[in-house]
């Protein structure tokens, strides 16, 4: 180790071998002057490297200067510029942002194109820059194939998928992931909505919520929608259950209150009209 080595070289030299050559009196003072020196010189350094540490963004901003063929250190400047951009409200000023994330992320893969992290963030610097899903997608794909169970990364589309005007589009993507994650709540019940209430499919709507609330028992969201998904079928039974069960877990909802109300109501008429 060179530090361990200087250390013991310089140690040796101010308390043994100045004092021996200039004499006892004068070479301390001489080696108490280099010391003196030697310690503002390195309050100096922390100093100013305490700047770069005063919070992730100016360390990691700063590191990507010195290191900037580092793949990790494009990356962790991408991330904090990202982060940056999340947290801007101006619309214009978070694209610009985003778009300096992507540029510190997309070198960090030209780099190591295997990094996983890299390519979820810059899927996502994507999204908030204003790019077109398939972008977002390309990379989010890139991310599962480097580790499939990257959870961020439904998460995010799941929220990111309104991007696309076209609805049909948007139920393959969400299809897509939800063939490669399997059971999550999230993926299942954002299909059922987009089928039950852009596409009037309420048998797929009632799939999809069904899986949901298996996932998810006391969703009550859930319950509210297979309840609906159910009455568009015509299957009445199905839908009072589903709702009776969702106001077991909450009975103050007022909405679920009025559909069941009202899905009873006519029940009752239906029963009156079959006795005359």
């Amino acid at each position: 180790m060179p530090s361990l080595g200087f250390s013991i070289a310089a140690a040796w030299l101010l308390t043994i071998e100045i004092p021996s050559v200039m004499g006892t009196a004068k070479g301390r003072i001489i080696s108490i002057s280099i010391l003196g020196i030697i310690a503002i010189l390195f309050s100096v350094k922390t100093i100013s490297r305490n700047l770069d540490w005063e919070n992730n963004f100016t360390l990691f901003t700063h590191d990507v200067e010195i290191s900037a063929n580092s793949a990790k250190a494009n990356a962790a400047a991408g991330a904090q510029w990202l982060e940056k951009a999340i947290e801007m409200k101006n619309e214009t000023q978070r694209r610009i942002l985003a778009g300096r994330s992507i540029t510190y992320l997309r070198k960090a893969l030209q780099i190591y194109p295997k990094y996983r992290v890299a390519s979820r963030d810059i899927g996502t610097a994507h999204f908030f820059a204003g790019s077109p899903i398939d972008s977002v997608i390309f990379y989010y794909d890139k991310t599962i194939s480097l580790e499939r169970m990257e959870l961020l990364v439904y998460k995010n589309i799941t929220k990111f998928i309104y991007i696309e005007p076209d609805i049909d589009r948007r139920i393959s993507i969400l299809e897509h992931y939800n063939s490669i994650y399997g059971g999550v709540y999230e993926l299942n019940y954002k299909l059922g909505n987009l089928y039950g209430r852009k596409k009037g499919d309420f048998q797929k709507a009632a799939y999809y919520f069904e899986i949901a609330v298996r996932l998810r028992p006391k969703s009550v969201e859930a319950l509210a929608n297979l309840g609906i998904a159910y009455l568009g079928m015509g299957q009445k039974e199905k839908a009072r259950q589903a709702w009776q069960k969702a106001l077991s877990i909450k009975p103050e909802d007022m909405q679920i209150q009025e559909n069941l109300r009202k899905l009873e109501s006519e029940v009752q008429q239906e029963k009156e009209a079959g006795t005359l």
